[in-house]
């Protein structure tokens, strides 16, 4: 199949929306930008798997998806950064407390 994509009418239709919308993801607008810029890049390199249906749910769904691939590396740089005798330490003292 053949699709006609037009990429600048693309993304003055679905830029702003898109961007919002990975911005209420990432609280974040640097990383939004980002995101949204690569939505785009990506959705251009895969058009072909693009089933004509409708584009912007696809265009959503790549959003969605990147935006959780940072989600999950903000998590994982949190966490990595906790010193590993933190949690012992933690564990002890609060079977000392009193409520």
């Amino acid at each position: 199949m053949n699709y006609e994509f037009e990429l600048d009418k693309v993304v003055s239709e679905y830029g702003e929306r898109l961007l919002r919308y990975a911005t209420s993801i990432l609280y974040n607008h640097q990383d939004a930008e980002d995101v949204v810029q690569d939505v785009f890049i990506s959705a251009y390199q895969n058009i072909g798997a693009f089933d004509g249906g409708n584009l912007s749910a696809w265009l959503y769904k790549i959003t969605y998806n990147k935006c959780m691939n940072i989600v999950k590396k903000r998590k994982f740089m949190f966490f990595s950064d906790i010193p590993e005798n933190t949690v012992a330490d933690c564990a002890a003292n609060s079977d000392n407390e009193v409520l």
